[in-house]
């Protein structure tokens, strides 16, 4: 049975859901940016004493620490580049956020959800806390998305960032998928010892890495190309983040064995590098003064864009 506390906190928690549900799709944005903000560095900073209340039966260890962190730093990316577009006319970088959060916080539902019930090592404040917040959150954007048309771009424009932002689709997908799907075969080769947190943590961050190839598939057709190179930049500064924080953790000898690092750098620096010649090496990138000077429609290819009061509903 739940206590009075939890009760309440579970129908505030339904509440704001439902609060999300009804309001205008940019301003749930600049709340989901906030929410995620905010939670995400409560989280990285005391992300072993949040594990410490959600699991019992199971003795909580670095790298099960460093796993939540990483989650911490995919979940942040949307939000860094909603921050750094959201002076943009184009609609498709709102529905790319939607879709993104939508499959990362529904994929995270399913795999918390299924962990919770098919093991005796989930405490209650795991429901409460964790299962329950990404099942509301990817319900809001489901009908956020719904409500707005999740309106996309048909043209895809053919920019050299592109291929960068292709490249970067195709890796997340792939590294999603490993960890999603054969987290016990990632631990083999590293011979390292496995326990059912470490492959539930292996698997949530897989869906979240599902939900930014999203974002990435629908950036593909961003009107602006300022938009294309906020999406690389934001992935490159996430990366040196999280390289810096395995960084830290390697020189102080907290990373329970060397092919644990090596596999940690190894997968970031995949995904660090396109976005990496994506910023340097295209067109007006975000190491240019051109980037930065604010003006989003100089480098629009294609059509002029409508305004956004034209054709589209009014929940945007």
């Amino acid at each position: 049975m739940l206590a009075n506390a939890d009760l309440i906190r579970v129908g505030i928690c339904v509440g704001f859901g439902i609060i999300l549900c009804g309001l205008r799709f940019k301003l749930v944005l600049y709340v989901d940016a906030i929410f995620s903000i905010v939670s995400g560095v409560c989280t990285f900073l005391y992300a072993t004493d949040g594990l410490t209340q959600y699991t019992k039966g199971i003795s909580v260890d670095f790298q099960h620490e460093l796993l939540v962190q990483f989650r911490v730093i995919l979940l942040i990316m949307p939000s860094i580049i909603w921050l750094l577009s959201q002076k943009s006319m184009d609609v498709t970088v709102r529905t790319a956020i939607g879709v993104s959060r939508f499959v990362s916080c529904s994929g995270a539902f399913i795999v918390m959800a299924a962990a919770h019930m098919g093991s005796d090592n989930f405490t209650t404040f795991h429901l409460l806390y964790s299962v329950l917040p990404f099942g509301l959150w990817g319900l809001a954007m489901c009908v956020q998305l719904v409500r707005t048309g999740s309106r996309v771009n048909i043209k895809l424009r053919n920019v050299d960032v592109n291929t960068y932002i292709v490249i970067d689709m195709v890796l997340l997908l792939i590294i999603g998928l490993v960890h999603l799907s054969s987290p016990a075969l990632l631990y083999g080769l590293l011979d390292l010892t496995l326990d059912p947190l470490h492959i539930y943590l292996h698997r949530v961050n897989g869906a979240v890495m599902l939900g930014l190839a999203c974002h990435t598939w629908v950036g593909q057709r961003f009107r602006y190309v300022e938009d294309k190179h906020s999406l690389l930049l934001t992935r490159l500064l996430c990366c040196l983040l999280w390289l810096g924080r395995v960084a830290h953790a390697f020189v102080n000898g907290q990373l329970p064995a060397q092919p644990a690092a090596y596999a940690y750098v190894g997968t970031v620096s995949a995904i660090l590098l396109p976005a990496f010649l994506g910023c340097v090496l295209a067109e007006n990138g975000p190491f240019t003064s051109a980037y930065w000077s604010g003006n989003r429609n100089p480098s629009m290819v294609g059509q002029e864009h409508l305004p956004d009061s034209q054709g589209r509903p009014s929940a945007y």
